[in-house]
């Protein structure tokens, strides 16, 4: 009797047992599934963002090859207008879609300080800029304290690379950048820079350069061959690019990348909106030029992928020695 009791009660139990091994298999294969669906996904993501850096990096190596069609090789001064180069706007098509590299990946942050600086000289006595100067001493203080600290010192073009392909830049890395192209970046700035090898992108306003306190064109040239220097434009004549019309917009972005290539012999990568302003139309035309990523005034440190073309940047000012590092070592803090 006993035995046909627990007979039964075990045939009431046997298929809720098969019924839950079946749902465990199932949940594993759906596990397993699920897993090969995001490495499917993580690869073309990558694969697209390879194809995104190629393909800006190539079209700098296609104006770089216009340039040096003798045809094409046109002297930059500063007597340059509109009129010179209306014609070669229309070599190049621009393309107002969303930006390929602001839609790809979300949330994907990196913390890279990117300070901002303009005059490194002592101010003059009546100036009413003076919060854009900064003494050259405090100036070498501060990238004196990046060399002892060992902080890894990046251009703004290979910082966007990273941002592109998802890659991760040394744990305490920085950016130094300098507006305008001032003589001072040569005569005092670029010294220190091979003296404390420490990396710097420089924004050049072509129309300024030869002029009185101005980088010369020789001299950008000649920077643009340091491993310590890079090239970044600055438009042709710093103006508010937020009350041009889009020809005059195409002329000061697009143009201005080419006839810096063509004066210093290198792909120009990185952008510099002047005054920190801009509208939608110019973010886009700055992707489409070829510029891997643009900067702005705005304050921050926290950069993403959809942000490569308006990445944000921070003033050091007059801090100095322990002062300084202590400021820029926050930002590396988790």
């Amino acid at each position: 009797m006993i035995a046909r009791i627990s007979k039964f009660v075990n045939g009431l139990f046997q298929p809720h047992i098969k019924l839950q091994k079946a749902l465990y298999y199932a949940f594993f294969i759906e596990i397993i599934l699920g897993l090969a669906f995001l490495m499917i996904y993580q690869n073309k993501i990558e694969l697209k963002q390879k194809d995104l850096l190629n393909k800006q990096i190539y079209h700098s190596n296609v104006i770089n090859n216009l340039y040096s069609k003798p045809e094409l090789n046109k002297k930059v001064d500063s007597k340059n207008t509109l009129s010179n180069y209306a014609s070669s706007s229309k070599e190049l098509t621009i393309s107002l879609a969303p930006n390929a590299a602001s839609s790809s990946i979300l949330g994907y942050y990196q913390a890279v300080p990117i300070l901002m600086y303009h005059y490194i000289e002592n101010a003059p006595a009546r100036t009413k800029m003076a919060g854009l100067y900064l003494d050259p001493k405090i100036f070498e203080s501060q990238i004196s304290e990046i060399n002892k600290e060992k902080i890894n010192s990046v251009f703004v073009s290979e910082f966007a690379k990273t941002l592109i392909l998802k890659k991760t830049l040394s744990s305490r890395s920085v950016i130094l950048t300098f507006d305008d192209g001032y003589e001072d970046f040569y005569s005092i700035v670029y010294p220190l820079l091979k003296k404390y090898k420490v990396k710097a992108t420089v924004y050049v306003i072509i129309n300024a350069l030869d002029k009185p306190g101005y980088l010369t064109k020789e001299q950008v040239r000649e920077l643009a061959n340091s491993e310590y220097v890079e090239i970044g434009s600055h438009t042709f004549n710093h103006l508010n690019l937020k009350n041009l019309n889009e020809k005059k917009a195409i002329f000061e972005i697009v143009n201005s990348k080419r006839a810096l290539e063509n004066i210093s012999g290198k792909a120009i990568l990185s952008f510099c909106y002047p005054f920190g302003l801009y509208q939608d139309f110019d973010i886009k035309l700055a992707s489409s030029a070829g510029y891997l990523a643009s900067v702005s005034t705005h304050s921050g440190f926290l950069h993403s992928q959809r942000e490569i073309q308006t990445l944000t940047r921070l003033r050091p000012g007059e801090r100095s020695g322990t002062e300084f590092k202590k400021w820029l070592l926050i930002f590396y803090r988790k």
